[in-house]
């Protein structure tokens, strides 16, 4: 084929959040963009939720993507005591410019995924459904993609195919792979008391159970905890289980019931060893994915669409290759420290919260300290994830 034909400037395999939303930052830079899925979009159902800091929500609305979310108003990290509800000992996590303002919100990943679909049918991205990337060669100008659905070329092409990411094998990018021995149990409860916005993240020897505020009196669980514990947790009756949360988080919520089926996966930290090659950029789960214990990864992810999307623009705008050496390597120096940061500081929590003893006494006392430190500040606004040298459209 030759070089001089393009199908499209930027083609970007993986319909999951990360793909569409890549798709719709991609799109405003005024390039021709095609999404290529290769499962069924309609068939897909994630019963998991995901916390949006307000530097993501910002770029979702600037991307005119409208969602039904709960803000979080505070983020309360407290160690548990079984049968005591949580309230006292805690770090507080609130809005460092005032109450009324909310550190971020939680979706639902379902209705996240339907409304970025909805919004991406309605922009001028090609969607091409069902199909399967085959090989991927780069070439000068350009890359050649085979597909099950015929080959289609690209200036730019963006890994957006999950943990398993085939184009980042097929561009022999290898992943350091870190396996935490743990597992997380994810569903969703209703509660007699109110949650008022505030996400709870209560610490407990084997990991963390986390509260994540949604709409009416409802919260989705997330406990984390040594893998064979997960499984024993998730043979139990729903009484059981129930009888099990209670135990643990006292009255904190009142009286719990469960709303969906209790689901369970592995926890695994992956990170890719390059963000880039040659005409490819990875986002989301292909480059990296971290411990859930911040619920920060959809918000890499974001950050990662956000950053690509100015780069390509700036380089297109100079007359310059959008997936040239130069462009990508800017990508990957922009992102690799936010990755690893992020990667690092969630690694080194999930193991301090499961030290006891001598050191689980220092980690209360530097706790204490925290709350009443002006470090708090800091905290809370890289929760809500506004950092330093944000892209453009999540200033």
């Amino acid at each position: 084929m030759s070089a001089d034909v393009i199908d499209t400037d930027i083609a970007i395999v993986g319909a999951g959040l990360a793909g569409l939303i890549t798709a719709l930052a991609c799109a405003t830079t005024g390039l021709s963009v095609t999404l290529i899925d290769g499962g069924t979009l309609s068939g897909r159902s994630d019963p998991r939720t995901s916390f949006l800091a307000r530097s993501s929500l910002r770029m979702l609305n600037r991307l005119g993507v409208s969602l039904d979310s709960e803000p979080v108003r505070d983020i309360l990290a407290a160690e548990g005591v079984p049968g005591q509800p949580v309230r006292s000992g805690a770090l507080h996590f609130q809005s460092f410019d005032g109450p009324d303002e909310a550190l971020g919100a939680v979706v639902a990943n379902g209705d996240l995924h339907q409304a970025l679909v909805d919004r991406v049918n309605n922009s001028a991205v090609k969607m091409i459904e069902s199909i399967q990337v085959q090989s991927l060669t780069p070439d000068p100008g350009h890359a050649q993609l085979s597909t099950s659905g015929g080959p289609l070329t690209a200036r730019l092409v963006i890994a957006a195919d999950g943990r398993n990411s085939t184009l980042r094998r097929m561009s022999h990018i290898a992943v350091e792979r870190h396996d935490y021995g743990q597992s997380a149990l994810t569903c969703t409860l209703a509660h007699t008391t109110p949650h008022k916005g505030v996400a709870y993240q209560v610490f407990f020897p084997g990991g963390p159970l986390a509260l994540l505020p949604l709409t009416g009196h409802r919260s989705s669980l997330v406990w984390t905890d040594r893998t064979d514990a997960i499984a024993a947790a998730t043979a139990l009756s729903p009484e059981q289980l129930l009888n099990e949360l209670h135990y643990r988080l006292g009255d904190t919520l009142g009286t719990l019931s469960l709303e969906d089926t209790p689901q369970s996966y592995p926890l695994v930290q992956r990170l890719a060893t390059a963000l880039a090659a040659d005409r490819l950029a990875l986002v989301g789960d292909a480059a990296h994915v971290i411990h859930p214990l911040a619920g920060q990864g959809i918000n890499l992810g974001f950050r990662d669409a956000a950053a690509l999307a100015d780069i390509v623009s700036e380089a297109h705008a100079r007359g310059l290759d959008i997936g040239g050496a130069s462009a990508l390597d800017e990508y990957a120096r922009w992102r690799s420290g936010d990755v690893r940061g992020m990667a690092l500081a969630t690694d080194a929590l999930s193991h301090a919260y499961s030290l006891n003893g001598p050191i689980g006494g220092a980690r209360r006392f530097v706790t204490s300290l925290i709350e009443n430190s002006p470090l708090k500040a800091g905290l809370s606004r890289e929760a809500a994830g506004e950092r330093p040298n944000l892209p453009e459209m999540m200033r």
